[in-house]
């Protein structure tokens, strides 16, 4: 039933229909009877696949855990994947992996490293490094789930792809970005021969070979990828797809880099738009596109009204990611980014360099991302030293090398 479900309104209609499954259950059979069970592990997965609630899913698997461990043993497969899921809400980091690995011995000593519950755990522990920002122990974990299903099903194989798509946002963050351009093209060219242009690894792959485009700043081969995406995902996905809305945002950033406003603002709003009717106007998701708004606003002249947005953007990640997290320090670079269109360079020098700091502690001196952040301190401190000199107070031209926010990517997720 949830593998059909393919759009936000049908997961809330699953959240409501347990919800009230939950409620009647609890009354009549007892909150510890495995059929309300049952309902509590389909509302917690109606509440993941929201992108919201979190607490109240970990709330309820927790339930489910602990009602089914009473009658089955911890091994048994739907305590495993109750885990599973669990592990993928839970907040704290460590415990999070701690339970990960710990159904990882399970499924390997129960069912093999080759089975596809045990290889698809593999994903899941990946995705959760790259979330830490351990972009080095995601590709690790990888580079073993890709291995496996290469060797087990095949380079072909959908799963097989997806596994090598998210692999290569591994190798891009770490600042590879010819290695993940080369594995996006690969299986770009598999995808399109095998399941054709209007497939989800077809338009994944397009998408991901447009960001490495535009992270190295060839924004023509960038805009003609993202049109053709956005082209293709138009004629079989709505407006609320998640994966659309991904490419929206990064068409919208490309045609603001063309200088091309109007079309950049007419995706931008509803990129926002969606967002906040899909997760909330705190989600993570959310706060990345209203700092993709705010830098379009600066581009616009309309820096002081956009300072608030990243300003509050900023807030919001610290307090849910920490200060440490390498996205926390993308919106503090577009903070010091927006202090230079209000004409506040001191501002502007300090949130840049404190982005700097924690950004080659993260990634080293020779990432991208670094060597950007790099080169707008050196700007920076160019154009202080050029004011100071010349006593005016002309806001100088901006440099546009460096993407102080990061792109959208479609990293493929399994719910087992």
């Amino acid at each position: 039933y949830v593998e059909i479900l393919k759009t936000q309104a049908l997961y809330k209609k699953m959240m409501l229909q347990s919800l009230d499954c939950v409620v009647e259950k609890t009354a009549t059979l007892g909150p510890e009877h495995s059929s309300t069970l049952a309902s509590k592990f389909a509302l917690a997965e109606a509440y993941i696949q929201l992108g919201k609630g979190k607490e109240i899913a970990g709330l309820h698997l927790e339930a489910t855990i602990k009602g089914l461990q009473e009658t089955l043993s911890s091994s048994h497969p739907t305590v495993v994947s109750s885990k599973v899921k669990l592990a993928a809400v839970t907040e704290n980091d460590q415990e999070a992996i701690a339970m990960f690995q710990e159904v990882l011995a399970i499924r390997k000593k129960k069912l093999g490293e080759k089975h596809i519950f045990t290889i698809q755990l593999y994903n899941n522990i990946a995705a959760k490094y790259h979330d830490m920002s351990k972009y080095g122990d995601a590709k690790m974990m990888y580079d073993t789930a890709y291995k496996l299903h290469v060797d087990n099903y095949g380079a072909d194989h959908p799963n097989t792809m997806g596994v090598g798509l998210n692999m290569g946002i591994s190798i891009q963050q770490m600042g590879d970005l010819d290695g993940a351009m080369k594995l996006y093209t690969e299986i770009h060219e598999l995808s399109s021969r095998i399941n054709g242009e209007n497939h989800m690894l077809t338009h994944t792959a397009l998408n991901s070979m447009a960001c490495i485009y535009l992270l190295k700043d060839d924004f023509p081969n960038a805009d003609v990828l993202f049109t053709k995406c956005l082209a293709a995902q138009s004629a079989v996905l709505e407006d609320s797809d998640q994966r659309k809305l991904a490419t929206m945002f990064n068409y919208a950033t490309v045609k603001q880099k063309l200088g091309q406003m109007e079309e950049a603002l007419k995706y931008m709003k509803l990129t926002v738009e969606q967002r906040v009717i899909n997760y909330g106007e705190s989600h993570m998701e959310t706060l990345r596109v209203n700092a993709g708004m705010a830098l379009l606003m600066c581009d616009l002249g309309l820096g002081a009204q956009a300072l608030p947005i990243i300003h509050r953007v900023m807030g919001l990640a610290i307090a849910t990611l920490g200060e440490k997290h390498d996205a926390t320090q993308e919106y503090i670079a577009a903070l010091g980014h927006t202090y230079i269109h209000v004409g506040d360079m001191n501002a502007a020098l300090y949130y840049t360099e404190k982005s700097l700091k924690m950004t080659q502690k993260l990634f080293g001196s020779e990432h991208f991302r670094t060597q950007s952040l790099m080169q707008k301190v050196e700007w920076i401190r160019q154009n202080m030293l050029c004011s100071n000199k010349c006593k005016c107070n002309k806001l100088p031209i901006l440099c546009n090398k460096l993407l102080p926010l990061r792109l959208a990517v479609n990293r493929i997720r399994w719910p087992k």
